[in-house]
């Protein structure tokens, strides 16, 4: 079986109807996300500005395809987010440890090197994992994970991903030697890397895209899926922690002034998002 065709049987194993209901739930209000643009207008009523995104729009690998939400617009590239999550990991690394890759001009050649953690309190592998990261205006996420280069759309590896989930779990990857281990830090990443962004099509984007980041590192790992009521509470998670937002007014596009509500993850209890960093 060719690695597309491994690919795609997995994304069909996985992401059911159910996934895509939660990946496409407003947490805030309990509602679908919305369009929240006309891009999609000429296709018919239910596509229009204020109009939620349904299910049935959307790719769900099983053949039937209505509307693929992503777009395809002129954007950095995949070498210009490593650079910058590079810069960010200098920065908590210090002079030594941390380092994924190699820089080229407009690409970067990966050290497959085990990543080495400074032995300084606070700076654990397990610390970064939970390191907390929030990428405003986030779009379709391709700061946060890097399955394809964002121009060329050409398909990368999981061990040559650079984003900011690509990298908690290469680092879970190489340190975490159980099925149950490794699912257990998959999912504190995932509750560390929050995002934002108004279109309603981008944000499905980005929520797939960090889901199938985790369901791909997975079997690169294992070498078997996870099990399906893993990927829901996967789901459940990245829903929360990626929502829907008008940056300049703070608010859930379509409301009438609603704040978005945002997961403590140590509590366990939501509350309305502030401009200012997750604590």
């Amino acid at each position: 079986m060719s690695e597309q065709k491994e690919r795609n049987a997995l994304y069909k194993k996985l992401v059911t109807k159910s996934v895509l209901a939660v990946l496409l739930r407003d947490m805030t209000t309990g509602e679908n996300i919305v369009w929240a643009t006309d891009d999609h207008a000429a296709l018919g009523i239910g596509y229009s500005f204020d109009m939620p995104i349904l299910v049935d729009w959307l790719v769900d690998y099983s053949g039937k395809k209505v509307i693929n939400p992503s777009r395809v617009e002129d954007r950095a590239d995949a070498a210009y987010y490593n650079a910058q999550n590079n810069a960010a990991d200098r920065s908590w690394f210090g002079k030594r440890g941390g380092r994924f890759n190699v820089e080229k001009q407009g690409y970067w050649v990966t050290d497959y090197k085990k990543i080495f953690f400074p032995k300084k309190q606070g700076k654990s592998w397990k610390d970064y994992v939970e390191l907390k990261r929030l990428e405003r205006d986030c779009g379709d996420g391709a700061k946060l994970t890097s399955r394809h280069d964002t121009q060329s759309g050409k398909w990368i590896p999981v061990k040559n991903r650079v984003g900011v989930l690509d990298r908690k779990l290469r680092v879970i990857s190489e340190n975490a030697g159980t099925s149950a281990k490794w699912i257990a830090r998959a999912k504190a990443a995932l509750m560390s890397v929050y995002g934002f962004t108004f279109r309603g099509d981008d944000l499905f984007s980005a929520r797939q895209s960090l889901l199938l980041s985790v369901i791909e590192a997975y079997f690169e790992k294992f070498r078997k899926p996870l099990n399906r009521n893993t990927v829901l509470i996967l789901a459940n998670i990245i829903s929360w922690n990626l929502w829907q937002m008008d940056a300049n007014t703070l608010t859930v596009p379509g409301t009438d002034g609603v704040r978005p509500l945002v997961m403590n993850w140590k509590t366990k209890t939501p509350a309305p998002y502030t401009d200012k960093y997750i604590e």
